[in-house]
């Protein structure tokens, strides 16, 4: 054997070794969600993701089967070592008349996305999955919020059955269940511009929320625009939202 083909061959060995290197120290990312959330009030609705672990260089996200990519993201690499953590995003959301769920869906179909990096740290892989459904959860029933003794209360009641954002309808076939409430408070001072928000996670069985006494110190009701809004969380992720402007 020449010292030619000699070279190469171990040249190719250690590459196959670097490879499994990589391979065997592959890292799952530590969150790697897909899913829909819809604004039952403004009648839209967009695909929403989070991932986060390790720093990472590159990061894809990829359709059922690898059909497509939803995204892929190289953050800018000042240095070999630089890297990204947390990524959020979220898709345009025009009205549903302009585009209905069913184009939507059409565009981003049921099934498992897999999330897949490199860590900018030593070139491992990183994976994840989720499974992205079209089960919508039905938008609760929200109570204007009002002052109670000085406090801000937040009510609502659930309503069962799983949602067609296309027709409005909560049906009462395939229900969904609910993982979770949000809650969000904003305050808009209407002179400065100045806003205060405050978002509140929750479980399956909460029905009202009471804002921090915080959030009132200092403002003035006829210079403050106020808006509440619920966000019932299905276990698969999905996200259905109803918002309302009060008065304090």
């Amino acid at each position: 054997m020449t010292r030619k083909n000699t070279a190469y061959i171990v040249a190719a060995a250690a590459a196959f070794a670097y490879i499994d290197t990589a391979q065997a120290q592959a890292v799952p990312f530590s969150k790697s969600d897909i899913y829909f959330e819809l604004n039952a009030t403004d009648g839209d609705i967009g695909l929403h993701g989070i991932l986060d672990g390790d720093s990472w260089k590159v990061a894809t996200i990829k359709g059922p089967g690898g059909a497509f990519n939803v995204l892929r993201a190289v953050p800018n690499q000042a240095s070999p070592e630089f890297g990204m953590t947390e990524l959020f995003f979220e898709s345009n959301e025009p009205p549903l008349e302009e585009r209905s769920f069913a184009e939507l869906i059409a565009l981003f179909p049921p099934g498992a996305y897999k999330f897949v990096g490199t860590r900018a740290e030593d070139n491992a892989r990183m994976t994840g999955g989720d499974v992205l459904s079209t089960a919508m959860p039905c938008p609760p029933i929200m109570q204007t919020p009002r002052l109670v003794d000085g406090d801000l209360m937040i009510r609502w009641r659930p309503r069962a059955g799983s949602y067609n954002p296309d027709t409005g309808v909560c049906s009462s076939a395939n229900p969904v269940a609910v993982a979770a409430y949000q809650v969000v408070v904003e305050l808009a001072d209407t002179r400065t511009g100045f806003t205060r928000k405050v978002t509140v996670d929750l479980p399956p069985g909460a029905r009202k929320v009471e804002a921090p006494d915080e959030l009132l110190i200092g403002v003035i009701p006829a210079n403050t625009e106020a808006k509440a809004e619920v966000l019932v969380i299905a276990p698969d992720g999905n996200r259905t939202a109803i918002e309302i402007d009060f008065d304090l």
